[in-house]
């Protein structure tokens, strides 16, 4: 199923250790698999309104270089943006699902004098306000989020917050104090676009399966949550890092997912 209202942004694959990321035993079907995941941000088209969810761009921290794989890679994120007429500066809303690097190192970019700018120097940037943690920032989020609240762009939010235009931010912690997910209804669409929520569809298949450093108290209640809002509506669910809608039905033993 494809949308005039959300467009799918890929900005490359990462190399992703599932037996590391959820400590699987070794006799488990994926315990030897290295899987490349996507590093996908979304492009929200609203009446008067231009919405980023996540600001991915192909850039590897120090400590995160076994995750890159080799070239070539796509565009960058502000030349697939304008591929779809949506330039940069003309970007209203930014929702950060969260703070790791692989859904924030396109926040900014580099001006002639080599210093860190907001790449989207007009739009409102939302982040949970319990990824707001600049004493434990890595550089990554200097160069980023810090950067971004000093130009005053940068809005911290509680809880559930409407942004109007069929538009709104659910809190879903778990992945991260401050993770939280989109939900946008407009005309015939109604999404969530879910962040890291889940990470890989073997968590469809094993319900109680969580990254290693994800809550599980948070995030099973966040799964829980958005499954139950999902299933009840009908609507679609996109992830940042699984290709292509998804839905959810209700059947005998519960909640079971399935590409939409």
């Amino acid at each position: 199923m494809t949308s005039d209202v959300i467009t799918p942004l890929n900005i490359g694959y990462l190399r992703a250790d599932l037996r590391g990321w959820y400590k699987l035993p070794r006799d488990h079907p994926f315990a030897n698999q290295m899987a490349e995941l996507p590093m996908l941000c979304y492009h929200l088209r609203l009446p008067g309104r231009s919405v980023l969810v996540d600001a991915v761009a192909y850039e590897f921290p120090p400590g995160y270089e076994d995750m890159e794989l080799p070239g070539p890679y796509p565009p960058p994120l502000i030349e697939r943006l304008a591929a779809i007429q949506a330039e940069a500066n003309e970007v209203s809303d930014v929702i950060l699902t969260h703070r790791h690097f692989d859904h924030i190192t396109g926040l900014t970019r580099r001006d002639e004098s080599s210093s860190y700018v907001p790449a989207f120097p007009n739009a409102r940037h939302y982040l949970g306000a319990g990824d707001w943690q600049p004493d434990e920032f890595e550089k990554f989020q200097n160069d980023t989020l810090l950067v971004v609240e000093q130009h005053g762009l940068l809005q911290l939010v509680e809880g559930p917050l409407d942004l109007g235009d069929g538009l709104e931010i659910l809190p879903a912690p778990g992945e991260s104090p401050g993770h939280q997910i989109a939900h946008v209804k407009a005309g015939d669409t109604e999404a969530y676009i879910a962040g890291d929520l889940y990470h890989h569809r073997l968590e469809f298949a094993e319900p109680g399966r969580n990254v290693h450093w994800a809550d599980p108290v948070s995030m099973r209640a966040s799964k829980a949550a958005i499954g139950e809002r999902a299933a009840a509506s009908g609507a679609d669910v996109y992830f940042a890092h699984i290709e292509g809608p998804c839905r959810v039905e209700r059947g005998g033993e519960g909640l079971r997912w399935r590409t939409a």
